[in-house]
């Protein structure tokens, strides 16, 4: 929300921290709290635009794109949990709260530490460069027979090992390619010897034998590849859970101590406000202090059905 909405309904934190000192209280929104942006609303893709991710995204000549995935909005979430709990542990210390300011473009340029770093500190602008590292090469996906492989072997051993995998050994001693920052300056050389060798192989047989010589590397896989993935698997990250309204569905895990806490039982996102009566319960409001906020449209209670239309957005 823009800035100013929760107090207008009587619910910032200036006026509630009067009666609850030790309030820890967090404001989410575009641009901060303060400043010349602070009324303008935006959203992930907004602030992936402001921020310089967008440029960063993409391929050389290309037209700017964005991260498909709400990695802003993830980022902030993330950001904003860090905030509470840090804020936590100095309330234990000394019984104070606090209002935490966290806001989309501080969390976008926080994501980017490597490359605004890099600017800051030589005033060159980065460019798109697709799946490749700005900083090192050898690090970016190559086309092979049947898709595509991403290596990383920009160490010198491991470079060294590349060469020798890909039947070429004598590319290793080529000046051009010496060390990670000529291969960088080099890039499209380099990339244009290395793919004539990867597309004579599938992804698979690239794989093994890059993976024997401990060079790192991966399928660039689709979700497809995500859902069988072993790994995945093993860490329990795709979990199943019974919907009232859809039945059985799978959804992510949990990241932290996947293997131990993803073991437990799932349950689907709850519908808007199906779980209010059990939270203000805990709190210690008695059920008619809850039909009484009810009555007074001051909280919303819901069954725990869905709606056809929740069924409906969550089905799309």
């Amino acid at each position: 929300m823009r800035p100013g909405v929760m107090a207008r309904l009587g619910l910032g934190y200036a006026e509630l921290s009067v009666s609850h000192p030790s309030l820890i209280y967090c404001s989410i929104s575009a641009y901060g709290q303060e400043g010349p942006y602070a009324d303008r609303a935006g959203v992930d893709g907004i602030i992936q635009a402001d921020s310089g991710l967008m440029s960063l995204i993409g391929v050389p000549g290309g037209e700017p794109c964005k991260a498909q995935a709400p990695v802003v909005d993830v980022m902030t979430g993330y950001v904003a949990c860090v905030g509470v709990l840090a804020r936590l542990a100095q309330r234990a210390r000394d019984g104070q709260g606090g209002h935490l300011d966290v806001n989309l473009l501080n969390a976008a340029l926080a994501l980017q530490q490597s490359s605004i770093t890099s600017y800051l500190a030589d005033g060159e602008l980065p460019v798109r460069a697709g799946s490749a590292a700005p900083y090192s090469a050898p690090n970016q996906a190559f086309q092979t027979a049947d898709g595509w492989i991403m290596v990383a072997a920009y160490m010198p051993g491991r470079w060294q090992r590349l060469c020798e995998v890909l039947g070429m050994p004598a590319l290793a001693d080529d000046p051009r390619f010496a060390t990670s920052p000529l291969r960088v300056a080099n890039r499209a050389d380099m990339v244009e010897a290395l793919t004539r060798a990867f597309v004579t192989r599938s992804t698979d047989a690239w794989l093994a034998e890059l993976q024997d010589a401990d060079i790192l590397c991966s399928r660039v896989g689709t979700y497809e590849d995500v859902a069988r993935h072993p790994q995945v698997a093993a860490n329990r990250m795709i979990r199943q859970a019974a919907h009232p309204a859809l039945g059985n569905i799978r959804m992510p895990g949990f990241p932290i101590n996947s293997a131990q806490e993803n073991e437990l039982p799932a349950r689907p996102a709850p519908a808007c406000g199906q779980d209010t009566r059990a939270v203000l319960r805990a709190a210690g409001y008695s059920s008619a202090e809850i039909d009484g906020l009810v009555a007074r449209q001051a909280i919303h209670c819901a069954q725990a059905s869905v709606t056809t239309s929740q069924t409906e957005a969550v089905a799309s």
